[in-house]
């Protein structure tokens, strides 16, 4: 099996599109399609750099694409974690979070990063509202150290929370007796509070860092 069919491959198991594989990379179309080409005859070989991307992307060893090694899971110890990906757009509301949201796809971040952080704990959301302009502009992606039943201080900040039944993003602070104020950066939309708004709030994780592109969080 040569490289564009493992590469094809993997993404099939994936559930990844070529127009995904794209954006992903962050390509011109017309050179990925010439990449990935079952054809011979208009095939161009993949750059490193890029074929690099592409197997952070799948999840898997540049060896095990070029052929060299027949074990495919990247190994850990090169400092590299992926996040999983939930199909829940914060901000575009939800019947809460739900185990089948959770998909396959996975991004990778340098463990550099993660500042003691559990990376089990760690989950991507894309935002698609604009309530917490301009700190968290729509299609920014932000990850959530997820609450996941463990008992979390809970302080000032940007949370992942379901408010009524619907998924957000919004800043919070704290009252103690006289609740929460649920605040959108945004001047545009109100300050709401748990208790003179009458609202169910549930915390469902914390903000640890936000990101324009989901490419380049491997590579700074």
């Amino acid at each position: 099996m040569d490289i564009v069919m493992r590469i094809r491959t993997e993404m099939n198991i994936l559930g990844i599109k070529q127009k995904d594989m794209v954006k992903r990379l962050g390509e011109n179309q017309s050179a990925v399609a010439k990449w990935l080409s079952e054809n011979d005859d208009i095939r161009n070989d993949i750059p490193i750099s890029v074929l690099s991307k592409i197997a952070y992307i799948l999840n898997v060893d540049v060896a095990y694409l070029i052929g060299s090694q027949d074990e495919k899971r990247i190994d850990p110890s090169n400092g590299v974690t992926f996040i999983p990906v939930v199909n829940i757009a914060a901000g575009a509301g939800a019947e809460g979070l739900l185990p089948e949201y959770i998909t396959e796809e996975r991004v990778p971040i340098w463990t550099k990063f993660l500042n003691g952080i559990n990376p089990k704990n760690l989950s991507i959301f894309q935002v698609v509202g604009d309530s917490m302009e301009p700190t968290i502009r729509p299609e920014d992606w932000v990850i959530v150290d997820m609450v996941n039943s463990r008992s979390v201080e809970m302080v000032d900040s940007i949370y992942l929370i379901s408010k009524d039944g619907s998924i957000q993003i919004k800043r919070l602070h704290f009252r103690g007796s006289k609740g929460v104020d649920i605040i959108s950066d945004n001047k545009e939309y109100p300050t709401e509070n748990t208790i003179l708004n009458n609202i169910e709030l549930h915390i469902l994780g914390k903000l640890y860092k936000h990101v324009r592109s989901l490419g380049s969080l491997a590579e700074k």
